[in-house]
């Protein structure tokens, strides 16, 4: 069974970044999170819906020997 609530250190590894990111996150209110006693807690869907609304990431390609 996978699990339907994160603590901030899954967080951080399903979301590939630092604490102090997540918290940043949290803080701007772009990924909701709530208390459980004195832990916060992330739901999973939360943390996909936040990926999924990330935009795209469009590579342009560069030149290897810039004149």
């Amino acid at each position: 069974m996978e699990k339907q609530f994160l603590s901030i250190a899954e967080a951080c590894l399903a979301l590939c970044c630092g604490r102090s990111k997540l918290y940043e996150l949290i803080s701007s209110r772009k990924l909701k999170a709530a208390h459980l006693g004195r832990k916060i807690i992330i739901s999973a869907a939360e943390v996909q819906r936040f990926l999924e609304a990330l935009p795209a990431y469009d590579a342009k390609p560069t030149s290897r020997n810039p004149k």
